[in-house]
C-alpha cells in the first residue's frame, strides 16, 4: 500500500474557446449507436439495429454486414474486426462486409461489453460473468481466473492486461489468464468505467459514492496518483499523443493536454441539449467523433481543440501518401504510390469535410505521383488530402498556417 498523491493542477475547469460547431453525422443509422471505431479505412458505429460504417467521416452510412442486433462492443487486431452484442462475439476479415459468429464461448451470457485483442489472443468481458479469453483468435474459449463481476473496459501496455470493473482495476501479466486486484489506494467500491493508454501511462475514471476523478499510473499499475481536477463519472477517452479527450456520464467532453495531469472543458458548441452519457470517443484524421446514449454520432474538428502540430499525428495509418512540408505556409508537395495504372483524384477537403481543391482527376500509371497544392487564397487551419484510386479511399492531414 501507498500514500495516495494528489495532484492540484488548479481548482477551476476553465473552457477551451472553439469558433466550430459539434455537427450530427449519423444519417442512416437507425436506432440508437452505442460504440464507435475508427481504422485507416472507415469509420465503424455499434448500434442496436447492427454495424455500420462510413468512409467519409460520417457524411453516409451503410449496413457493414452485421444487422439487427445490439452491438455494444468494437476492437481491432490487424486486420480483423470484432464485435459484441448481447449474445455473442462476431468477427470479420474483411471491413466488415461479413461476420461469422464465433459460438464456442463455454457457457451463456447476457452480453459483451469490452473486447481486447493482442496478436491471436482474444479477451471478452462479460455481463454479469467473468472474463472470457481465448489464444486462437476465438476459435476456443476458456474462462479466466480472477475476473470480476462486470468489466466495463480493458486497455493493454507492455505486457500487461487492464480491466476496469464493477469493482476498481484488475492487472493480467500473463496476457490475460489469470488477474489480480491493481487498485492499489483507491477508495474502497471503486468503478472504473473507462480506459486508456498513453505511452507508459494508464489513465483511470474512477467513481465511487465519495470520490470521482481520473487517476494515472506510470509503473503499469503498482501506483496510481489521483488527479486533482479530473472529470467525474469518465465513460471514454481517446488519445492523440500526449493529448487525451474524456467523455462522462453528464454530457460533458474534457481534454488534458499534459497526458491526463491536468483538465479544461472541452467545446460542445452545436450540441443539442441533454446529451449523456457520451459513451464513445475515437479520433480519425482530423475530427474527433463521439455517440451519447440515444443522440447518434456527432463529429468536431481537432484543429479547434489542440494546437495545429498535434493534430498532424492524426494522419491515418498505414497509408502511402506523404505531404512535406507539414505544417506549411505557401506551397505543399504530395506524394503517394500506386501499384497499378487506373482513374484516380487528388482533392483537397477542409475541416468540416467540405471539398476546397481539385489538384488532380484523370488516368495515373502505375508508380510514384508528386502534385503539388499553393496554399494561396486559402485560411490557415487544418486540411486534408484525398486519393481516391482503385476503390480505395487514401487521406493524409495538412496544417496551412
Amino acid at each position: 500500500m501507498f500514500n495516495r498523491i494528489v495532484i492540484l493542477a488548479g481548482l477551476l475547469i476553465t473552457p477551451i474557446t472553439a469558433l466550430a460547431q459539434w455537427v450530427e453525422v449519423d444519417s442512416g443509422i437507425p436506432g440508437n449507436v452505442h460504440t464507435l471505431l475508427a481504422d485507416s479505412d472507415y469509420l465503424f458505429a455499434g448500434s442496436d439495429s447492427g454495424v455500420y460504417r462510413s468512409s467519409d467521416d460520417g457524411v453516409s452510412w451503410v449496413p457493414a454486414g452485421l444487422k439487427d442486433t445490439n452491438v455494444f462492443a468494437f476492437a481491432k487486431g490487424g486486420s480483423e474486426l470484432f464485435a459484441g452484442n448481447d449474445k455473442n462475439v462476431f468477427l470479420s476479415s474483411n471491413e466488415g462486409l461479413s461476420w461469422n459468429a464465433i459460438n464456442s464461448l463455454p457457457r451463456g451470457y447476457l452480453g459483451v461489453q469490452a473486447i481486447l485483442v493482442s496478436d491471436s489472443t482474444v479477451i471478452v468481458g462479460v455481463y454479469q460473468s467473468s472474463i472470457e479469453r481465448s489464444t486462437d483468435n476465438g476459435i476456443t474459449w476458456r474462462p479466466a481466473q480472477g475476473g470480476s463481476a462486470l468489466e466495463y473496459s480493458f486497455v493493454s501496455n507492455d505486457g500487461y492486461f487492464f480491466a476496469g470493473t464493477s469493482n476498481g482495476i484488475i492487472r493480467s501479466i500473463d496476457t490475460g489468464a489469470t488477474w489480480t486486484s491493481a487498485s492499489n489506494g483507491w477508495p474502497a467500491n471503486s468503478e472504473v468505467w473507462g480506459l486508456a493508454r498513453l505511452g507508459t501511462i494508464i489513465v483511470a475514471g474512477v467513481s465511487t459514492a465519495y470520490d470521482t476523478s481520473v487517476y494515472i499510473s506510470t509503473d503499469s499499475g503498482s501506483t496510481w496518483s489521483g488527479v486533482g481536477n479530473g472529470p467525474s463519472f469518465v465513460y471514454s477517452f481517446a488519445v492523440l499523443g500526449s493529448n487525451i479527450f474524456a467523455g462522462n456520464g453528464e454530457g460533458d467532453l474534457f481534454l488534458s493536454t499534459d497526458s491526463g495531469r491536468d483538465w479544461s472543458r472541452a467545446s460542445l458548441t452545436g450540441l443539442m441539449d441533454g446529451i449523456s452519457p457520451i459513451l464513445s470517443i475515437v479520433i480519425r484524421g482530423p475530427f474527433l467523433f463521439m455517440c451519447a446514449a440515444g443522440n447518434g454520432v456527432w463529429r468536431f474538428p481537432l484543429s479547434e481543440l489542440i494546437p495545429s502540430n498535434s493534430v498532424v499525428t492524426a494522419a491515418l495509418p498505414n497509408t502511402s501518401i506523404t505531404a512535406y512540408p507539414n505544417p506549411f505556409t505557401e506551397r505543399a508537395t504530395i506524394q503517394f504510390s500506386s501499384p497499378e495504372s487506373g482513374t484516380a483524384e487528388v482533392s483537397i477537403v477542409n475541416a468540416l469535410g467540405m471539398k476546397v481543391a481539385q489538384i488532380f482527376s484523370g488516368t495515373l500509371e502505375a508508380g510514384e505521383h508528386s502534385f503539388l497544392w499553393d496554399g494561396h487564397g486559402f485560411a490557415p487551419g487544418m486540411y486534408e488530402c484525398l486519393v481516391k484510386m482503385g476503390g480505395r479511399l487514401e487521406r493524409v492531414s495538412i496544417v496551412f498556417k
